[in-house]
């Protein structure tokens, strides 16, 4: 991602809901959103990515999401105009062959990496010279993908990717489906079986996303269906198979109606503390709108041992509203925001209701990483998902 100089009073960010993208300025010192500009994207953005050296990021869309399969999927590059900070389309949008959930770039930005759910894979494509999406790179066929990819990340180094397979609980009469993380040489966008890392044959490992820790070799990996924390030792080009340390992302132990999942994942950049956000599911993650139980809706808060690389949990800040899907932290560490992606009615144990529609929820973040809530914005006449939201 792009950084911005810790004496930056603003800087961008941006919000999706459904295919339209709004961007926002934000005010660093107050924590606070001001609303500048929407692009409509005509399919529902999936996720988004910056590159670090031009003033262009790319974004995932699909007309598929949740329970959905789709079948108008592309990628596509947006400029920033640097004077302004208007946004819009530029370069060749690229249609790939299932909905893309996740991309981001490789070290050198000459390639940009896309991962699938359903059916599980990954693809490369060039990066043109000037940042726009060129032609997707051809890959063997014995590339193992796992199941529900879910995020694709190139380590550190570079010389690697890392593909984020979450698998599937047992349920409807089948087998629990295992998750895994599958590393991959990485060499002029080709990619090369290395590793699969999967503790207990991927059984009880439903890892979702990962973030790297910014100056040790540590990978933290959230593992979304048993809503965990896990820590691993990045090591020679891989990732070495027993995890460092494991933790829960909740507050308490999971006793209500409310299936738990944790989702996003982000260290801060100075290395001192990891945040992962935490669901609270009804019945169905895969109907829009309708009841689901109270439960954890929140971003945990995790200090980081500097020599070990154990977290410990420090805060769980309520986002008061439904599936914090995604958050981001702004490059000087300063301001966090938090995006309820869906709207629901909570219903608690002895039978009261609150409305919870789309919102992003602001934090200003403290010397020791803890939040301070200042501030909600909320969607309430929206009924698509706000799926995706950053600092870029």
């Amino acid at each position: 991602m792009a950084s911005s100089s810790s004496s930056n009073a603003t800087a961008p960010f941006y919000a999706s809901i459904g295919p339209v993208l709004t961007r926002y300025e934000a005010d660093l010192d107050n924590a606070t959103l001001t609303a500048k500009q929407t692009l409509d994207l005509e399919l529902d953005i999936q996720y988004a990515w910056r590159h670090p050296a031009l003033p262009i990021f790319y974004v995932a869309i699909s007309n598929g999401g949740p329970g959905k399969t789709g079948n108008e999927n592309r990628i596509v590059s947006c400029r920033i105009d640097e004077a302004s900070g208007q946004i819009s389309l530029f370069g060749p949008a690229r249609d790939v062959p299932w909905r893309p959930l996740h991309l981001s770039l490789d070290k050198e930005s000459k390639h940009l990496l896309v991962a699938y759910n359903n059916p599980s894979g990954v693809t490369v494509h060039k990066i043109d010279a000037d940042g726009s999406i060129g032609e997707r790179v051809p890959q063997s066929d014995d590339i193992d993908v796992g199941i529900f990819g879910h995020q694709v990340m190139v380590t550190p180094d570079g010389d690697a990717a890392i593909l984020v397979c979450r698998g599937y609980d047992a349920e409807n009469g089948e087998d629990e489906k295992p998750g895994a993380l599958k590393v991959y040489g990485l060499k002029n966008g080709v990619l090369s079986p290395r590793a699969s890392i999967e503790p207990n044959g991927g059984l009880g490992f439903g890892a979702r996303h990962l973030d790297y820790h910014p100056t040790k070799p540590w990978l933290f990996l959230g593992v979304e269906r048993q809503s965990e924390l896990h820590v691993f030792q990045l090591e020679g080009g891989s990732v070495r198979p027993d995890a460092l340390h494991r933790l829960s992302t909740l507050a308490g132990p999971n006793n209500g109606p409310a299936r738990q999942a944790m989702s996003g994942i982000h260290c801060h950049p100075n290395g001192k503390v990891v945040y992962v956000s935490n669901r609270a599911y009804g019945a169905s993650q895969s109907v829009l709108g309708g009841e689901a139980p109270e439960g954890e809706d929140t971003i945990a808060v995790f200090a980081i041992n500097p020599e070990t690389g154990e977290p410990t949990p420090i805060q769980h800040a309520p986002t008061h509203g439904h599936l914090p899907r995604t958050f981001s932290i702004d490059a000087s560490g300063r301001m966090l925001v938090a995006a309820n992606s869906e709207p629901t009615t909570k219903v608690t144990p002895e039978g009261g209701a609150r409305e919870t529609p789309l919102g992003l929820v602001t934090f200003k973040v403290a010397d020791d990483g803890t939040l301070t809530e200042t501030g909600m914005m909320t969607f309430p006449e929206k009924d698509q998902r706000l799926f995706w939201a950053g600092f870029l």
